[in-house]
Formats: structure tokens, C-alpha cells, sequence
């Protein structure tokens, strides 16, 4: 029972970090370097990551923000800059991130008779590049928690518009991303060993798969405290992943509606 709890609770507050503030929504905001920044919010987060039956579910879940000139916590994403917080050109960072993925047999008829895959927590480092064409990232971590004990890097674009309009000042941030997941991280999620297998279910061990990511956030201040921020992302998986038996889909959605009270 602990278990569960423990585990609803890490995947609501993973969810709600990947929607808010993790790394392609967070690249376009332009930090100002300043004092500790404290943040609550409420999110709708919708998502489909393409699993046999399972179709799109939709979660209502809180967050807390912590910002700093070289610390952010957000959700159960982490940051620390190593390099100095004022070079707003180049930064190296160690990062932890909580992976949104797992699932345990009640969670629909293709998982019956399957062992539950739990969250990874991925340690590693990351640098930041903004160029006058964009905004460059390359990330790389290791599972910490020995749950799936893979690895998970990341190479990427995004871009920042802001728009002055009627309906207010928007900002939108489009990127592109390139994420290899190697061979344990992906067989943990998305295999099926000897003994799980079945007539309708065959056993299948994944190898390691790129996964190519599109996606856009943007983002309205309401009030001087408050925050809108929208977002949708497409995710095509690599091969490994699609001809899994356990998904029938070329890839995953998610996207999120939110607001986060700053103080």
C-alpha cells in the first residue's frame, strides 16, 4: 500500500514538472538573476503514450517551484548551474529528473500478469547554448534508482516568440529534441520477459531506441502574480519501441494547462 502511494505520488509530481518547467519549457524563459522565487500551481495534464487500450487520460495535480540564480526545483526536476549564473550564454548543469513512465498490472488488460515498472530517477549533467538562432541543450543521465538501471541523453532546438496581441503578451517556445534511450532503460518500459508472456503477449527484448520530440509551450503572465502556461508534445518513438507488443502507436501526446502563483 505504501508502495502505491509512494509511486502516485512521484508520477503526479513528474507529470506536473515535464508540464510546467522541464527542460524544452524552462530553455526560453529569460531568468533574471535575483532573489529566491518561491511558486504553487495547478495543473490539467492530458496524455497518451501510445499502450495498447489505455487511450488518453487526463490528471489534476498540484507543484511547487523553487528558484534560485544557480538552484531550481521544480516539481521533482533539479538543476544546479556550476558554471556563473550571469553567463545567460553558456551554462553547465547538474540535473535530476524523476522519468514519467511506469505502470502496474490494474492499469489496463495489456499489463495483467505483468511485474509494475516504477519510475527512474536520472542523475547526470546538462549545458545550455543560446545562439542568435535558437537556443541549443545536450543532456545525458543515469537511472540512480536501480529501477530500470538504464540511461537516458538528449540533444535539442527551441526558439522564443513573444507576441503582443489583444487576448495579451504571449510567449511561444517551439523545440525539436533528439532522445536516445539505451538498450535497459527501454527494454524496462517497454519489454516483456520469458515469464510475463503469453499467447496474445509475446516476450520481446528491446533494444536501445531514438525518439524524436516536437513540441511547443506558451506562456501569459494573468497577473503580475500569476502565470498561464499551456503546451502539447509529440513524441515519434524510435523502433524498438513501436514494435513492442505492448503499444500500437507510432508515438506518445501529453500536453498541459496550468497556472502557478508566484510569491
Amino acid at each position: 500500500m505504501k508502495s502505491q502511494l509512494f509511486r502516485s505520488k512521484c508520477i503526479a509530481s513528474t507529470c506536473i514538472a515535464c508540464a510546467f518547467l522541464t527542460t524544452p519549457f524552462a530553455l526560453f524563459a529569460q531568468t533574471k538573476i535575483s532573489d529566491t522565487e518561491y511558486g504553487v500551481g495547478l495543473g490539467v495534464i492530458p496524455s497518451d503514450e501510445g499502450y495498447k487500450g489505455i487511450g488518453l487520460k487526463s490528471t489534476v495535480i498540484p507543484a511547487v517551484r523553487i528558484q534560485t540564480p544557480r538552484f531550481s526545483l521544480r516539481g521533482t526536476s533539479a538543476e544546479f548551474m556550476v558554471t556563473h549564473p550571469e553567463n545567460q550564454v553558456f551554462s553547465v548543469n547538474l540535473r535530476a529528473d524523476l522519468l514519467l513512465q511506469g505502470y502496474k498490472a490494474k492499469d489496463g488488460a495489456i499489463f495483467t500478469g505483468m511485474a509494475r515498472r516504477d519510475p527512474s530517477l536520472l542523475v547526470g549533467v546538462g549545458v545550455k547554448y543560446t545562439t542568435p538562432v535558437g537556443q541549443f541543450w545536450a543532456e545525458t543521465g543515469m537511472d540512480a534508482t536501480g529501477n530500470s538501471k538504464g540511461m537516458r541523453s538528449e540533444v535539442g532546438v527551441g526558439w522564443r516568440i513573444s507576441t503582443d496581441s489583444a487576448i495579451g503578451n504571449w510567449t511561444f517556445s517551439p523545440y525539436l529534441s533528439a532522445q536516445l534511450n539505451n538498450a535497459k532503460l527501454t527494454n524496462y518500459y517497454f519489454g516483456v520477459s520469458q515469464s510475463e508472456a503469453t499467447a496474445s503477449r509475446p516476450a520481446y527484448q528491446a533494444g536501445s531506441a531514438t525518439n524524436l520530440n516536437l513540441g511547443v509551450s506558451a506562456v501569459t503572465n494573468i497577473t503580475p502574480s500569476v502565470t498561464l502556461l499551456m503546451g502539447a508534445r509529440y513524441r515519434y518513438y524510435g523502433q524498438s519501441i513501436r514494435q513492442s507488443p505492448l503499444v500500437d502507436s507510432n508515438g506518445g501526446i501529453s500536453g498541459n494547462v496550468s497556472l502557478m502563483y508566484r510569491f
